[in-house]
């Protein structure tokens, strides 16, 4: 068949003014002829190309059945925005959904510390509020100490509005045993870690039923557990302190199931998030490895594809120092980003529509941490093995360490803890 000829066949029912690539048509012309084509075939295309197609959008060779795969898949090029096709009310809805993670860590809290201070100084409701503040001093230890989760405030339908708006994608690629405690290390950080709160803070995905009898923690700054009414709603989500006595506590646990979601680069890592780049810190991190060690837990790397793309941040040098200097003293750093708005995509504070691929997998067995009997006092370092421990601390690249760890009636020497660390970052570039 002449190129003319199959040009406009395909073209048949679309249109003259769209046209085909030409090497669409040269490929196609070169794999099928029309006298060999089997019955049907013909009637297949005619199927597929009468679909509506955008007049800037090109039909690719993998639309034609010809087992050729997209030029844009190879070269990686970023993806375009999604638009939701439901209606006006319902991308509005998914909308706000994803404003909310932003809202509650970074305003919610500052808007509810001059709510409580206006109620206290200027209504009769004073005694309200100081014993609101009471109470927060005396919960001040629950965060360390497992949280209080709401499971139905997990399970609201608000959250699936949140999953898709970007769309979010969780992939899972091996089971976890219920009866061990895991470490999820979240990378990169992004701007607030979208994805690392769609999939582990929310039951937007079923986790509870695609990973029976465990139960996923995320864990935050300790500054957002002295924000009055945040707090406790950030606890109902599963939330706890990322400090290390809460996450020893977490992973302590004899019976097994608990797996903290900590994102390992930190305030740090955010301060680097450019779309078209991942941009990881953690080099100089080796203290959820050490964690890890001493509570017999295994790594389980989780990779947020599309979590830098969500955001435009400025970054100019003098912003830098400033950056810094704060994040030294309250340990977050205030960013300058530019997402989108409610009516327009050029500005804003919303997060772009890009779409989020979440994928986790248990390390191998060669790769995790020689864990003990699952038994209390073989979970951790007991006295005894606390005292004959001899932990050698060293700046720079000669860090080193070596831990006496208890197993059955002998003792395991883990030597050289950065060449764990390293093991574990060359596996999450595998992902």
């Amino acid at each position: 068949m002449a190129e003319g000829g199959i040009q406009d066949y395909l073209l048949k029912g679309m249109g003259a003014e769209r046209r085909l690539p030409e090497d669409t048509v040269r490929a196609y012309r070169c794999k099928v002829d029309h006298d060999s084509m089997p019955h049907g075939r013909l009637e297949e295309l005619e199927k597929i190309m009468r679909e509506e197609v955008e007049p800037d959008q090109s039909v690719s060779m993998s639309m034609l059945g010809l087992g050729i795969q997209d030029e844009r898949h190879k070269l990686r090029m970023p993806e375009p925005e999604h638009y939701s096709r439901t209606c006006p009310m319902l991308s509005f809805v998914q909308m706000l959904a994803a404003f909310s993670w932003l809202f509650l860590i970074v305003f919610a809290g500052p808007i509810c510390w001059v709510l409580i201070l206006y109620v206290t100084i200027f209504t009769r409701l004073y005694w309200l509020a100081l014993l609101y503040l009471c109470w927060m001093w005396l919960d001040r230890k629950t965060p360390h100490h497992g949280g209080r989760r709401i499971e139905w405030v997990r399970k609201l339908k608000w959250w699936t509005y949140y999953r898709d708006y970007f769309p979010l994608q969780f992939v899972k690629t091996s089971d976890l045993d219920a009866g061990r405690n895991y470490l999820f290390c979240i990378i990169p950080h992004g701007v607030l870690c979208f994805g690392g709160f769609g999939c582990f803070a929310t039951d937007a995905f079923n986790l509870s039923r695609e990973f029976p009898g465990i139960q996923f923690i995320s864990v935050t700054l300790n500054m957002n557990m002295f924000m009055p009414l945040v707090r406790d709603f950030l606890m109902a989500l599963g939330f706890c302190s990322v400090s290390s006595e809460s996450l020893n506590y977490l992973l302590d646990n004899p019976e097994g199931g608990n797996a903290p979601c900590l994102v390992v680069g930190g305030a740090t890592e955010s301060m680097y998030s450019q779309p078209g780049s991942y941009h990881v810190v953690i080099k100089r991190r080796k203290g959820f490895v050490k964690l890890a060690l001493q509570n017999g837990a295994s790594l389980v790397p989780v990779v947020v594809f599309g979590e830098t793309e969500l955001y435009h941040q400025v970054q100019r040098s003098w912003l830098r120092k400033f950056q810094e200097m704060f994040k030294k003293y309250t340990a977050a750093a205030p960013l300058v980003v530019n997402g989108r708005g409610l009516f327009q995509s050029s500005f804003g504070l919303i997060p772009r529509q890009r779409r989020l691929t979440v994928v986790c997998r248990d390390m191998p067995r060669t790769l995790r941490v020689l864990s003990t009997h699952k038994t209390k006092g073989a979970a951790r370092l007991s006295e005894r093995a606390t005292e004959r421990a001899r932990l050698k601390y060293r700046t720079g690249s000669n860090f080193q360490a070596r831990a006496l760890k208890p197993l059955g009636n002998r003792y395991m020497w883990i030597n050289n803890l950065k060449l764990l660390k390293n093991k574990f970052m060359s596996y999450t570039k595998d992902l």
